[in-house]
């Protein structure tokens, strides 16, 4: 997909996405989605019917296909692959979230954008001062609270606990994020099959984290803990009970990883993790003058 075509689909779910350093990143990233066939020619199929693992991955799962129908826009179908979310301020060195994969287990429809539809809404929110954006959770304050302590260390600075939520929206834009998983099943809030975790990482994720280049990776759950052993060996350099940090080895550099509970964990989960985070990134920073 050229640059104009890109700018202009990300106009059409937002014009504030279509900056120029946003499109050519996306651009690049869209080069390794036409050479596995899942946007041909500027189009965004169905990932159930042009993925090459299709067959695989969805073997024992036919029940839960989403519908295959065109997407609002008009560039692409529902299920289709969608970009990375990269903030206007993401550079290379900056935090890079991995997550499982995106939740439509109602099923509904979305494209290529889609992620940006997402960002779009909870930035809004949070920069009104909300720490609850979507039906009464708190996900993406605690994530953003996180990936801005992370970030904060790299660069330098000293990482807070609990930020606002004002500052959790600028951190939203420092960003990217990545989907281990492409498909979205329906149901069951759209687990992917154990195929779609053993294909689709190695085929798209890790190479989408190796051209973004960040500097630290943030997983939040068991889920997301587990994708990262897909995209490469990693060495742990702690493991407790509530907070794990380690380097994975990518194909020509390697990256610090940072894993925590999933913000909607029960309990204080995620609030204990977050403490022992900006603890350790306090004794030991990742950035000037770390480890």
């Amino acid at each position: 997909m050229n640059e104009e075509r890109l700018s202009d689909v990300l106009s059409n779910r937002d014009s504030r996405w279509a900056t120029p350093g946003r499109v050519a990143k996306l651009a690049e990233l869209s080069t390794l989605y036409e050479e596995n066939g899942v946007l041909p020619e500027g189009f965004a199929p169905a990932l159930q019917r042009c993925c090459p693992s299709s067959s695989f991955c969805w073997a024992r799962a036919q029940h839960r296909l989403q519908e295959e129908e065109p997407a609002a826009e008009g560039h692409g179908e529902n299920a289709s692959i969608f970009w990375p979310w990269i903030g206007d301020d993401y550079r290379a060195g900056g935090v890079c979230m991995v997550a499982l994969n995106l939740n439509h287990a109602d099923g509904g429809w979305w494209s290529i954008n889609e992620e940006y539809a997402i960002a779009g809404h909870a930035i809004d929110r949070l920069a009104e001062g909300r720490k609850n954006v979507y039906r009464g959770s708190s996900f993406h304050y605690r994530a953003m609270a996180t990936a801005l302590a992370v970030g904060t260390s790299l660069e330098g600075g000293e990482p807070v606990e609990r930020p606002r939520p004002e500052d959790a929206a600028t951190a939203y834009q420092r960003v990217a994020r990545v989907q281990a998983v492409k498909c979205v099943p329906r149901g069951h809030k759209s687990y992917p099959t154990r195929a779609m975790r053993s294909f689709c990482a190695p085929r798209f994720a890790r190479r989408e984290v190796e051209l973004l280049e960040p500097g630290a990776i943030v997983a939040l759950g068991g889920d997301a803990r587990a994708a990262l052993d897909l995209l490469g060996e990693i060495k742990w350099r702690h493991q407790e009970q509530r907070y794990a940090a380690g380097t994975l080895a990518l194909t020509e550099r390697s990256v610090d990883v940072i894993v925590l509970p999933h913000p909607n964990s029960h309990g204080r989960l995620w609030p204990i993790g977050q403490a022992e985070l900006v603890a350790h990134l306090r004794a030991e920073p990742l950035g000037p003058g770390g480890r």
